[in-house]
């Protein structure tokens, strides 16, 4: 019997529509998480989503900006809307600045 150790875990992924986001969401889907994936462009999204649930797994595709607030906010209600809660966050997608947390803002 395979263990899946994630199982029961809902994961938040941003930029997963391809490379490194789109391997993880898949990996955390394999290992048993539901996972909430977001990246700006809606087919290459909706191609991750759909082989993520091919394989048997459970996904969501939310089409947002990381750089927006309105965005953020519309991923996580609808990952309290889709699976209840979220356990694990991956911020796959933006841009590099280097600055500590406190000094960072919205814009």
């Amino acid at each position: 019997m395979e263990q899946q150790m994630l199982k029961g875990k809902v994961a938040v992924i941003t930029g997963a529509s391809y490379g490194m986001g789109r391997t993880m969401a898949e990996l955390f889907a394999d290992e048993g998480a539901a996972v909430v994936i977001t990246a700006r462009h809606a087919q290459q999204l909706d191609n991750v989503v759909d082989g993520i649930r091919a394989r048997g797994g459970k996904a969501v595709g939310v089409v947002a900006d990381v750089c927006s607030t309105e965005d953020t906010k519309k991923v996580f209600q609808t990952a309290l809307q889709e699976f209840g809660d979220v356990d694990i966050l991956i911020n796959n997608a933006g841009i590099g600045e280097q600055k500590m947390i406190d000094e960072t803002d919205d814009e």
